[in-house]
């Protein structure tokens, strides 16, 4: 009996320990994620908008396509790719 007793103990402790997967991945059907809003500063834009207004003047340049506004671009030249990707640090608060 002492024996039976100490298994139905241990099971119970191992059971605390296992996650129910099933339950979180309903759970986050449920919640929605919140689309952020990204601040872009005036700064930025105008940076970005001059490096467009100066690939577009230079016919040297084959083409580029911008892939996320005020952000990354991508340049082609001499049958070569490079992306810009333009990040602006903020000073720590």
């Amino acid at each position: 009996m002492a024996e039976a007793v100490e298994m139905a103990e241990m099971e119970i402790k191992a059971n605390k320990n296992i996650k129910n997967y099933v339950e979180s991945v309903e759970n986050a059907e449920k919640i929605a994620k919140k689309s952020r809003k990204r601040a872009v500063s005036d700064e930025k834009k105008q940076i970005f908008t001059d490096i467009c207004d100066f690939i577009t003047k230079n016919s040297e340049y084959d083409a580029f396509s911008v892939e996320i506004p005020y952000k990354k671009m991508t340049i082609r030249l001499n049958g070569k790719t490079f992306t810009l990707d333009l990040i602006e640090k903020r000073e720590k608060k």
